[in-house]
């Protein structure tokens, strides 16, 4: 079974996800199966370097929220063949990049990247995003400079994004894998 605490730790794991940061400005999150984000605990203090994930985690509903989308995803990209796919995000006129994790053919959670934006918004799809985030109970202010950081990503950097983020997905596999390897040589 895969230690998923440890996996925040890795030092692969946080420089991908500063490089998904700093390029995209698009938060890693991992979670198992069932939708459980692992990476980012309820209880304990955000941590993330993208705004908005950032305001929903430390919202009273953002991590439930977060983690309703998670599972629903995770319900339906987990019996599909694909090793990662691009969906709506949870809010309006968002994307997420969620990339499988399963050792043995056995699915075992995911990797997803979210926010990023399908392309450059209009001022109506923008004022849609920011009136969902806002409803959600986030600040009104800081949802509007949250949105104006989001990043559009398409084509060749959407091939980027998706490789890196289905990196990050390989290596807990191969961690797992060589922690496993190790247990059955002794």
């Amino acid at each position: 079974m895969i230690n998923w605490e440890e996996l925040k730790h890795i030092h692969v794991i946080k420089k991908l996800d500063g490089i998904l940061s700093s390029w995209f400005n698009t938060a890693i999150l991992i979670s198992d199966s069932h939708g459980m984000i692992l990476n980012h605990l309820k209880d304990e203090k955000p941590n993330c370097n993208n705004l908005l994930v950032q305001l929903l985690l430390q919202s009273q509903s953002g991590h439930e929220f977060l983690e309703r989308y998670s599972t629903g995803a995770c319900s339906k990209f987990g019996s599909s063949d694909k090793s990662f796919e691009v969906i709506d995000g949870p809010l309006p006129n968002t994307k997420a990049i969620f990339a499988k994790v399963k050792i043995d053919n056995e699915f075992l959670g995911t990797v997803f990247a979210w926010p990023f934006l399908p392309a450059e918004l209009t001022s109506v799809d923008k004022d849609g995003l920011k009136k969902a985030a806002i409803s959600i109970g986030l600040n009104a202010n800081d949802v509007e400079k949250a949105v104006e950081s989001l990043k559009a990503v398409t084509d060749t950097n959407l091939y980027y994004m998706q490789e890196l983020v289905q990196l990050v997905a390989q290596e807990i596999e191969t961690l797992h894998q060589e922690i496993r390897d190790r247990k059955s040589t002794r």
